[in-house]
């Protein structure tokens, strides 16, 4: 099994010979959900498939790269590490996603990625990119139209790490991933992931035990079904319920 190495060497400069340049934060988000359809399919036609074991890294916090990553199958974490060793899973990336540095105006990778399970990758060079989109006149029409989505879902996670109740959190993430990962069941929406309650802690910057408790909490009240080594199987509409019930309480 071939694994993906992580990249040393000096910080990536900036792209010059493309034409484009990257001096400030706004235009490195506006790369980071470009990568959509026929565009995708064009830029990893003919490269090769990296395989990933689960639980290994594909790039390291602060990490120099000038590469972006395409994951052709599996589920990839994008996490950051606190000064006292938390990590805090900020996204879940499904096959059809491009993960990696997309902000090219720091020194390094501003989150890590690992493996949640076995992996296949496509490594696409920055250069490689940019070329094409300057070429594509279409590229660069969905590279424009998909701006704002990026914008949505960052304002989604920042939404969920907001809120105080832990117990909210933890529904609005289940919610979330049911949208992202579900697979309809007889029983409801099924998590494609066997996700443990640590991982869903990262997600909610709780606590293991917090989130075991919590879970214990939903599935008494018939909205979410698990055991041991199962996957978790969600009522979304009893989830959605129960979410609404819970912010009226607050008010």
């Amino acid at each position: 099994m071939r694994q993906i190495s992580l990249q040393t060497g000096t910080a990536p400069t900036i792209v010059s010979s493309a034409g484009l340049t990257f001096e400030d934060h706004d235009q490195c988000l506006a790369l980071s959900d470009v990568f959509r359809g026929k565009l995708c399919d064009q830029l990893v036609r003919g490269l090769p498939k990296l395989r990933v074991s689960a639980d290994r890294p594909i790039y390291s916090l602060g990490q120099p790269s000038r590469e972006l990553y395409f994951l052709s199958t599996g589920l990839v974490k994008s996490s950051v590490v606190s000064d006292s060793g938390r990590e805090l899973i900020l996204q879940v990336h499904k096959p059809g996603d491009i993960f990696g540095n997309f902000c090219f105006c720091e020194s390094g990778q501003l989150d890590q990625a690992v493996a949640l399970e076995d992996s296949e990758v496509v490594e696409i060079q920055l250069e490689q990119f940019i070329s094409h989109l300057q070429k594509n006149r279409q590229a660069m029409v969905g590279f424009l139209s998909t701006i704002g989505d990026r914008l949505s879902e960052s304002y989604q996670q920042l939404s969920i790490l907001s809120f105080d109740k832990r117990m909210e959190r933890l529904v609005l993430i289940l919610l979330k991933l049911a949208d992202e990962l579900g697979v309809p069941s007889a029983e409801g929406i099924q998590l494609s992931h066997h996700f443990q309650q640590e991982e869903l802690a990262e997600m909610i910057a709780g606590r293991r035990e917090v989130v075991s408790s919590l879970l214990n909490q939903l599935r008494k009240m018939g909205l979410i079904c698990y055991s041991r080594r199962q996957r978790i199987t969600i009522n979304r509409q009893g989830l959605q319920d129960y979410l609404r019930s819970i912010r009226v309480k607050g008010e």
